[in-house]
């Protein structure tokens, strides 16, 4: 049977070594950008990544059989077989992502969890593809890497900020609210309105933002300010 390229080396794909090679490499890969994650205390770590990969590689594989019409001697589309890994891991992704309070954690972890089932089905499918899914797996530890420590030097992620405001509409009206924060240098990059009841059963419009806080921005002294202004029911400021 005809090796193919794998770099330097020259892999024959159909033959069993072929495929444990392909199973190796992709426990490999996603081990890598699982460990990556889980050192930066992510619950989706270094073994689920390792497995997600190992066995998005493994259904490309079987789907390489069907296509030859190896299961059964029946031959089907291998893209249909395939293609169901995409929906599977959609449902995988959902989990790692976490409400905390007003912030969402997971969004890059279940992104990674997307992309190593993805190098995991080019790695099974071809040492072609194989060679592409190492190349995107270059990027995409450079990604989680090099870019966070990026966003830290410039400090772009102190920078945004996710508030909660409680306010009387009788006394202040959100429209005004907005004013003071933009006084303030607090730009409004998102907001939602919601009606509630407090306490004593008095409904009161509660204010969720997005907002983007200059760089001298005093999250005390922000505070102090808001709840001490005739309408403010309450303040809550992710810190």
């Amino acid at each position: 049977m005809e090796a193919e390229r794998f770099f330097w080396f020259h892999i024959p794909s159909q033959t069993m070594w072929g495929q444990v090679f392909a199973l190796l490499l992709s426990v490999i890969v996603g081990g890598v950008i699982g460990f990556e994650r889980e050192r930066r205390g992510q619950p989706a770590g270094l073994r689920t990544h390792a497995l997600v990969c190992a066995g998005a590689a493994l259904i490309a594989i079987v789907s390489q059989g069907y296509g030859n019409g190896l299961a059964g001697r029946i031959q089907d589309s291998p893209a249909r077989v395939a293609a169901n890994v995409v929906v599977g891991i959609g449902f995988l992704g959902a989990g790692a992502i976490v409400r905390e309070g007003m912030s969402i954690r997971g969004l890059t972890t279940a992104a990674s969890i997307w992309v190593v089932a993805a190098m995991g089905m080019a790695i099974g499918t071809s040492p072609r593809l194989g060679e592409v899914a190492c190349i995107c797996f270059v990027i995409v530890l450079t990604t989680l890497t090099l870019l966070n420590r990026f966003e830290q030097i410039l400090k772009l992620k102190g920078r945004f900020r996710e508030m909660e405001i409680g306010v009387n509409p009788a006394l202040l009206r959100p429209d005004r609210l907005l004013k003071i924060l933009e006084e303030r240098r607090i730009g409004v990059l998102s907001f939602q309105l919601e009606t509630q009841k407090s306490a004593q059963g008095e409904p009161y419009t509660q204010v969720r933002l997005r907002v983007r806080v200059p760089d001298d921005f005093d999250l005390v002294a922000f505070q102090h300010h808001i709840v001490n202004l005739d309408g403010i029911v309450s303040c809550t400021v992710e810190a």
